[in-house]
């Protein structure tokens, strides 16, 4: 590894440029904790989906039902968290800090809710934050700007240039205070330009000829927010509760060499051996489909966004790094003015010393086994009993009355046998009302443990006294968990 690092280039002119296996120590570093808390979240996830070790083994000719308690708890949840985003057209109200901020503020609100709008599937995005947040107890968003040009060879006219009169320069004014100049004539906008760029007011006149130009076009820009897969984002793990104290934030990736090249970022992609798509960490997207062509062969790419002492100065600055197997392919200064992580990370409920949060799962896993085992018992009681059957006394009827009993027809009994005694029609045994009263005080505990009323049953109320006082406390409380839980969606 040291020897194939040395024989590439160094892509910056730093005193202290970090190799790839510097980096990569963070990131063995950081495993322990990282796994620990993959391995919650995938119990967690298996609580609500009933799956792995949450998944009752049942016995044969035993009921294995499991309800899924944490997965409707979650359905309630998803759209009271959703829609207060998607039901208001404007997602973001920026307000000025002084009187002078007015104008921008304003103008700075028309563009993002523009853009949340029309360029990000708005839609899309709040239901996978939401769902993901409600699901696993933590999303974490990687907010960046897309921007792609590309240069198109243009014919435009020949002007040439001359001062302008006083009536020329009277209709150049009245063009530059026109609230559009889409629709003005070539000449008038060259002669715009021309005026603005030297101070004075210029007219331009047409030769009639025209040249081949080149100019860049911008074809994206636009931001972007991509909510991470748990499983493919280290965090800091001494960052305590704050991700803003984290020093760095890895996130793993899948790309072609054809998607790296037109970025435009990259650098040593000759250097890259393409041996796996895989390398036992990252973990890919579903499917088994793989593209067999280097071109558009997927890679495991490593981003690093963290601080590094550049320049052995002892402060350490914002950087970029991202590497492919063990070439380094990308590394910079962070390209942003605040040089901080590009994340977001949002909790759903809060977990002392930890960035992460916990989901609603993670409280109702008692309550969803212990209805899952009545409610199975219920089943067993009912299913392993003789319903619908009809028993008869053996010395009740003949064979000959047996056949007319059968299809239904009159028939005779021996008079030694009262058939009230000789028939037994079986049927299900009635249930106990404990079972149903302790069905419903589980379910009633799991309202009121995640804050969700249910349909037709869970938190009232009654037990403030049925008043309009009572429920106005119960909503209420139920307002005032949702409510916070959306101020860190919001923030």
């Amino acid at each position: 590894m040291d020897i194939q690092e040395q024989s590439l280039s160094k892509l910056t002119k730093w005193e202290n440029e970090p190799a790839v296996a510097d980096l990569k120590n963070d990131f063995i570093a950081a495993q322990s904790a990282h796994n620990a808390q993959r391995a919650k979240i995938k119990d967690w996830l298996d609580i609500l989906h009933v799956e792995g070790s949450h998944k009752h083994k049942g016995r044969k000719g035993r009921s294995s039902v499991q309800p899924m308690l944490a997965r409707k708890q979650a359905e309630w949840r998803y759209s009271t968290l959703s829609e207060p985003f998607l039901d208001n057209q404007d997602m973001f109200l920026v307000s000025p800090r002084t009187y002078k901020d007015r104008e921008a503020a304003e103008q700075n609100a028309l563009v993002l809710n523009y853009q949340f709008s029309t360029q990000i599937d708005k839609v899309n995005l709040i239901d996978t934050l939401v769902r993901t947040a409600v699901n696993e107890g933590t999303a974490i968003a990687r907010v960046c700007w897309d921007y792609e040009e590309r240069k198109v060879t243009k014919e435009v006219p020949v002007f040439t240039y001359e001062e302008a009169t006083p009536e020329e320069a009277q209709i150049i004014q009245q063009a530059m205070e026109a609230e559009t100049q889409e629709e003005l004539d070539p000449s008038i906008l060259e002669s715009i330009k021309a005026s603005e760029l030297n101070g004075r007011f210029i007219i331009a006149l047409s030769t009639g000829e025209t040249e081949k130009v080149e100019e860049v076009e911008v074809v994206k820009n636009k931001p972007n927010i991509t909510i991470c897969d748990y499983r493919n984002i280290i965090i800091d793990p001494t960052c305590g509760s704050n991700f803003d104290n984290a020093n760095f934030i890895i996130h793993s990736f899948e790309a072609s060499k054809s998607d790296l090249k037109k970025s435009g970022l990259y650098k040593n992609l000759d250097k890259i051996v393409i041996e796996s798509e895989t390398d036992g960490i990252h973990h890919p997207k579903d499917g088994d489909f793989r593209f067999t062509d280097d071109s558009r062969k997927k890679l495991v790419v490593y981003e690093y966004w963290g601080y590094w002492d550049i320049d052995n100065s002892g402060v350490t600055v914002g950087i970029v790094a991202t590497w492919v197997g063990n070439v380094m392919i990308r590394l910079e200064r962070n390209p942003y003015p605040d040089e901080e992580l590009p994340f977001v990370v949002i909790p759903y409920l809060p977990v002392k010393d930890s960035v992460y949060g916990e989901p609603d799962a993670a409280l109702l896993e008692d309550n969803q086994k212990l209805i899952g085992a009545i409610k199975r018992g219920m089943i067993d009681s009912m299913t392993r009993s003789a319903n619908g059957q009809i028993g008869i006394r053996k010395d009740m009827l003949d064979a000959v009355q047996r056949r007319k009993f059968e299809n239904g027809e009159d028939y005779e009994f021996n008079p030694q046998v009262d058939p009230r005694q000789g028939l037994v029609e079986h049927s299900y045994p009635e249930l106990p009302a404990s079972t149903y009263n302790m069905l419903q005080m589980l379910s009633s505990e799991a309202d009121a443990i995640t804050g969700i009323q249910s349909f037709t049953t869970g938190i009232n109320g009654d037990a403030l006294g049925q008043t309009a006082t009572g429920v106005k406390g119960v909503m209420s409380a139920q307002g005032k968990r949702e409510l916070n839980i959306l101020r860190r969606f919001g923030s």
